[in-house]
C-alpha cells in the first residue's frame, strides 16, 4: 500500500475528477489523503472510507507567512520560482504594512461613526415607543377636542400628550443632528482614505493576491500536513503545484501534475501580465515534477510540446457509472417539472455560465422551437439564474425554461435518460474551451440521448466518431435550432444505442480511463 496525497484548491468532495481518481487509487490498494480548502458547509475532516480521508484547511490565508523566510522556503523550487515570487510578495506585504499603519487613526473615526449610528438607532427606538403612547392618547382625546370640553382626567391626559409632543419634537431634532454628524464623519473618513491612498493600497493587495496565493497555499499546506510521508503527491491544477513541489523536496515523494485545463488559456482570457506569470510559474515548476496527466488529446500534445521529455498521459473526464445498478434510481425530469411524458425536452447539464457556455445562444434558439422545453440540471446560483431568466423573458420563452438543482453524481446519467436530447454549446473563447471534453458530454453519451454540440475539434470529433448527434455553429441561434430539430428526428431514427454503449464502455468509460491513471502510478511507485 502506497500513500497518496491529493491536493486541491476546492473542498475536494465537490470535484468529480478528484473523487473518481481517489476511489480508483483506493481500489488499487493505496491510501489517499485529500487536502482541500475549508469552506462554509464543510468540516475540517471527512471520512469517506478506510482508504480515503479528506482534510480541509485555510489554504489561502496569509497568517502563517513569515516575510523573512520567503526566499529560504522557496529555494527548493529553484531560483526561477524565487525570482518570480519575490517582487509580487514584496509588493503585497508593503501594501499590507502601509494599510496597517493607517488603522489606528482610521479606527478612531470608525468608532465615532459607529457610536453616532448607535445613538441615532437608540433615539429612533425611543421615538417609536413615544409615538405609540401619543397615538393611544390622541384616540381618547379626539372626541373631546371637537366640543372643547375636558374632564379633570382628560385634562391631565391632554397635558401629558402635549408634553410627549414636545419630547417627540426634541427627539426628531436629535435624530437630524445625529444624521448631520454622521455625514460629517463619513466625509472625514472618505477624505482620510483619499489623502492616504487607502483605495490604492486595497486595490494593490487585491491585485497582488492573484499572484501570491500560490505561495500562501504552499505555506499553509506545509504547516498543516505535519510529518506525513507520501509516496506520490498529486496536484490537481496549478494552485497546489508549488505546495506539491515543496512537500516533495521535504519528503522525497514523486509529483504528478493533473492539468484539468490548459492553464495559460483559461476562461476568461488572462491579461498579459497574469498570463506571463502563469507561464513562468508552470515552466519553473515543471522541472521539478515527475509526470503530467491531462484531460484531452489536444492538451496532451500541448504539454508534450511545451515540456518535452515525458509525454503526458490522457485521463479523460469520463463518468463513473453503472446503468444496471441505477436503472431504477433516478429523477424523471418531465415529472419533476410538471411536463407530460410526450413533451419534447432538451437537457443542459452543469452550472449556468455567462456567454462562454452558449446558454444565451440556446435561449435565442428556443424562440424558434415553440414545442420544446429546456431543463437545466446543475448547481443553482441566484445571480446567474436571474441573468438567464431575464434573457428568457426578453425572448418570450421563460415559461418553457425549467431549472433543477444538481442530483447525486451516480444518478446523473439515468436522470439524463428521461430527456429527449442534450446540448453542449461551449463557445470558442480560448484554447481550453476550444479543445475541451467536458464531463457532461460523456454523461449524455452514456445516457443514450442524441447530443447537439459545438463545432469544436474534440467535441465534434467525438460526436462524429460515435454518430450520436449533430454538430452546429455554436454562435448561431438559428443553426442551433436547426440542429436541435435534426437531433430530435435522429432520436426517433436511432432507438438502439446498445452497440454505441459497448464502444463507449471500451474506450471512454471511467473504467478505461482508470487503467491509464493506474499505469502512471505503477510506473512511479
Amino acid at each position: 500500500m502506497k500513500i497518496i496525497v491529493s491536493l486541491v484548491s476546492n473542498p475536494g468532495t465537490t470535484d468529480a475528477r478528484v473523487m473518481k481518481q481517489a476511489r480508483s487509487l483506493a481500489r488499487a490498494g493505496h491510501k489517499v489523503y485529500i487536502y482541500g480548502r475549508i469552506a462554509a458547509g464543510f468540516s475540517e475532516y471527512e471520512y469517506i472510507n478506510d482508504n480515503i480521508h479528506v482534510y480541509r484547511f485555510e489554504c489561502f490565508s496569509e497568517n502563517l507567512v513569515k516575510k523573512n523566510k520567503i526566499e529560504e522556503m522557496l529555494s527548493p523550487a529553484g531560483v526561477d520560482v524565487v525570482n518570480l515570487f519575490s517582487s509580487y510578495l514584496n509588493s503585497y506585504f508593503n501594501s499590507i504594512n502601509a494599510l496597517a499603519s493607517l488603522l489606528p487613526e482610521r479606527n478612531i473615526l470608525l468608532s465615532k461613526l459607529y457610536a453616532v449610528n448607535d445613538k441615532i438607532n437608540n433615539i429612533k427606538i425611543k421615538r417609536k415607543k413615544l409615538l405609540k403612547v401619543m397615538n393611544s392618547d390622541y384616540k381618547e382625546l379626539c372626541p373631546m377636542l371637537s366640543i372643547g370640553f375636558f374632564s379633570y382626567r382628560q385634562f391631565d391626559k391632554r397635558k401629558a400628550y402635549n408634553s410627549n409632543k414636545l419630547e417627540f419634537d426634541r427627539l426628531c431634532l436629535e435624530i437630524e443632528e445625529g444624521k448631520e454628524e454622521r455625514e460629517r464623519l463619513k466625509k472625514k473618513l472618505r477624505c482620510f482614505d483619499k489623502d492616504n491612498n487607502r483605495e490604492k493600497y486595497c486595490n494593490k493587495i487585491k491585485e497582488q493576491l492573484y499572484y501570491v496565493r500560490y505561495f500562501f497555499y504552499a505555506t499553509n499546506l506545509l504547516d498543516f500536513v505535519g510529518d506525513i510521508s507520501p509516496d506520490v503527491i498529486h496536484s490537481h491544477d496549478l494552485h497546489p503545484l508549488l505546495g506539491a513541489v515543496l512537500l516533495s523536496k521535504k519528503t522525497g515523494a514523486k509529483v504528478v501534475y493533473d492539468a484539468h485545463e490548459i492553464e495559460v488559456e483559461r476562461v476568461p482570457p488572462l491579461p498579459v501580465e497574469k498570463k506571463s506569470f502563469i507561464d513562468s510559474l508552470e515552466r519553473g515548476l515543471f522541472k521539478k515534477i515527475d509526470h503530467i496527466i491531462t484531460v484531452c488529446n489536444f492538451a496532451v500534445d500541448f504539454y508534450d510540446e511545451r515540456f518535452p521529455g515525458c509525454r503526458p498521459t490522457l485521463v479523460m473526464n469520463s463518468p463513473e457509472i453503472n446503468i444496471d445498478k441505477y436503472k431504477n434510481n433516478f429523477f424523471d425530469i418531465k415529472h419533476l417539472t410538471g411536463l407530460n411524458p410526450k413533451d419534447k425536452v432538451i437537457i443542459y447539464v452543469g452550472g449556468i455560465g455567462r456567454e462562454a457556455r452558449g446558454l444565451d445562444k440556446l435561449i435565442l434558439s428556443m424562440a424558434k422551437l415553440e414545442d420544446f422545453y429546456l431543463v437545466i440540471l446543475g448547481p443553482r446560483h441566484e445571480s446567474n439564474d436571474c441573468w438567464l431568466l431575464n434573457l428568457a423573458k426578453e425572448a418570450n420563452v421563460a415559461e418553457r425554461i425549467h431549472m433543477l438543482p444538481s442530483v447525486p453524481s451516480d444518478i446523473v446519467v439515468p436522470t439524463i435518460q428521461t430527456a429527449d436530447l442534450g446540448v453542449c454549446l461551449i463557445q470558442d473563447v480560448s484554447l481550453s474551451y476550444r479543445y475541451s471534453m467536458p464531463n457532461k458530454l460523456f454523461e449524455m453519451a452514456f445516457a443514450g440521448v442524441p447530443i447537439v454540440v459545438s463545432n469544436l475539434p474534440e467535441m465534434s470529433g467525438f460526436i462524429k466518431e460515435l454518430n450520436i448527434g449533430v454538430v452546429v455553429d455554436q454562435a448561431n441561434p438559428d443553426d442551433i435550432a436547426i440542429g436541435i430539430l435534426k437531433a430530435y428526428t435522429y432520436k426517433k431514427m436511432h432507438a438502439d444505442f446498445s452497440e454505441i454503449n459497448k464502444f463507449l464502455e471500451e474506450k471512454y468509460s471511467w473504467h478505461a480511463q482508470e487503467k491509464n491513471l493506474l499505469k502512471v502510478y505503477s510506473m512511479l511507485v
